[in-house]
């Protein structure tokens, strides 16, 4: 296959916002290739001549749309969860009294798409994630806890005796990423055991963790949240 001609994502007359489709044609060849050639390999292994090579795209193509395979592979595999979390919310939404409910289906989402993607996650040994994937779950856990806390959904929990502004702004932070963590590293374990794959149990096993601030909407003067010290 012939290296694709590098065209830009420019207007038409009359149509501004049209993307050229020979960029939409190079665009799905790179998200193909770089899905494929990371089934196979570490993100951090793939090279740039291997992915333009698969693609059949120039290197100039390449880099009019990212810098590094990995950050390639990390926007393709972001545009499917934001995805699986759009669909979830047009289900279940997080404003909605029914918190328990809304975060299990974006959890069954993120599952589901993991165990679409397992060897694309899983290192070639199969004994871990790829460290790269590993870190942009868990970040993506851990924002989306932290933005849930700012909208109100919930509340993260507060010690008694360190409830000033610095502290509960510490607080929000440590208890997002010690779910964000938690997340990941459960997922990285669940990969590792093809011999259980069943989403619903992952999910169940994941459920059963949780602390309750994350799956119950705070009733107001309940004191939800605060943890004596």
């Amino acid at each position: 296959m012939q290296p694709a001609t590098t065209e830009p994502a420019g207007s038409t007359s009359g149509a501004p916002d049209r993307v050229d489709p020979r960029t939409q044609r190079s665009v799905a060849a790179l998200r193909e290739a770089v899905l494929a050639l990371a089934a196979q390999q570490e993100p951090s292994a793939i090279l740039v001549t291997d992915l333009v090579k698969a693609a059949g795209v120039s290197r100039k193509t390449f880099y009019n749309h990212a810098v590094t395979p990995v950050e390639l592979l990390i926007r393709v595999l972001t545009d499917e969860l934001d995805a699986a979390r759009d669909r979830a919310e047009a289900q279940f939404s997080m404003a909605a009294d029914d918190l328990a409910s809304a975060v299990r289906r974006r959890l069954t989402g993120i599952l589901q798409h993991v165990s679409d993607r397992r060897a694309v996650y899983l290192s070639p040994a199969g004994d871990r994630l790829s460290p790269e994937l590993f870190q942009m779950l868990s970040s993506r856990f851990r924002n989306a806890v932290e933005l849930s806390i700012a909208e109100s959904y919930r509340v993260a929990p507060v010690v008694s005796g360190f409830d000033d502004a610095a502290h509960r702004a510490a607080a929000i932070e440590m208890s997002a990423s010690f779910v964000g963590h938690a997340y990941a590293g459960a997922i990285q374990a669940w990969l590792q055991h093809p011999e259980v794959g069943e989403v619903d149990f992952v999910l169940d096993l994941i459920w059963a963790a949780l602390p309750a601030w994350m799956t119950e909407r705070p009733s107001s003067g309940s004191g939800f949240g605060r943890v004596e010290s």
